[in-house]
């Protein structure tokens, strides 16, 4: 039986993310997950606000505050 597309489509962002090593704990040998790099990546655009990260980034506030506080025991 074929997938339907939205399956189809699930099942090769898995396969492509799993390809990249979007999903490895050290996102392109960088020492930080993707999300964490997302989160530099904005802050380093010069987005400073939180509240604003979290918006464009589309993150909820667990994420956000749990990636907070890794960044702060890494300095």
């Amino acid at each position: 039986m074929p997938l339907d597309p939205v399956a189809r489509f699930r099942r090769f962002a898995r396969a492509a993310t799993a390809e990249l090593g979007a999903l490895d704990q050290s996102f392109l040998g960088r020492g930080r997950p993707l999300g964490a790099a997302r989160v530099l990546n904005a802050i380093g655009r010069g987005q400073e606000d939180l509240a604003e990260i979290r918006a464009h980034l589309g993150l909820d506030s667990g994420l956000a505050s749990r990636l907070r506080a890794a960044r702060r025991r890494r300095t």
